[in-house]
C-alpha cells in the first residue's frame, strides 16, 4: 500500500486568530518545512522545491549512494472551515509523484490553541523502491521537523517575515 495516513494535536502557546492566519498563509507554511530550496506562488499555487534526507531514522537506500532527493511539490489552498484550512498538494520525487490531502483545524483549549491535523500521503511507487521502513522513517522525521518549526514559529511575540 503507498498511502499512509498520519495526524495528530500540537499545542501552541500563541493565541487562536494568530495560529489561524498563519496556516492558512502559504509563506508561512512553506517557512516551516525543511530543507526548502525554492518557493514561489504561482496562479495562486504555492510551488515548492525541497530536498527529503533519505538517511533519515538511520536507513541507508540504494547502499548508501544516495542520500537525498529533490522533490517538487505544488500546493492548493481551501478554507476546511472558519477555524481550519484544507491543503492538496501533488509532485515528484524520485522519478515518482507524490500527493498529500491535509486538514489542519485551530482550536482552544486550556489556555493554550490547538492545532488538529490529518495527512494523507500517497508515495505512489517510492515505497516499492525504497520499501515501507525507510518510506515511514523518513516521513515521520518530515513531520517531526515541520511540527517542530510549527512549534518554534508560533512562540509568542515571534513575528512571521
Amino acid at each position: 500500500m503507498t498511502v499512509t495516513e498520519h495526524s495528530g494535536v500540537l499545542a501552541v502557546a500563541e493565541g487562536h486568530d494568530r495560529v489561524l492566519e498563519f496556516i492558512r498563509s502559504p509563506e508561512s507554511v512553506a517557512s516551516i518545512l525543511p530543507h526548502v530550496e525554492e518557493h514561489r506562488i504561482q496562479d495562486g499555487v504555492s510551488m515548492v522545491k525541497f530536498r527529503i534526507d533519505l538517511e533519515r531514522g538511520g536507513v541507508s537506500p540504494g547502499g548508501g549512494y544516495i542520500s537525498t532527493a529533490k522533490a517538487v511539490m505544488k500546493f492548493r489552498y481551501g478554507a476546511a472551515s472558519d477555524n481550519g484550512v484544507t491543503i492538496e498538494g501533488s509532485g515528484r520525487a524520485l522519478g515518482s509523484s507524490l500527493k498529500l490531502s491535509l486538514e489542519i483545524a485551530v482550536g482552544k483549549s486550556d489556555g493554550s490553541t490547538q492545532i488538529s491535523w490529518r495527512a494523507v500521503v500517497d508515495t505512489g511507487v517510492l515505497m516499492k523502491l525504497l520499501g515501507s521502513e525507510t518510506v515511514q522513517a523518513i516521513t515521520a522525521g518530515i513531520i517531526g521537523e515541520i511540527l517542530e518549526n510549527a512549534r518554534k514559529a508560533l512562540s509568542p511575540g515571534r513575528t512571521t517575515e
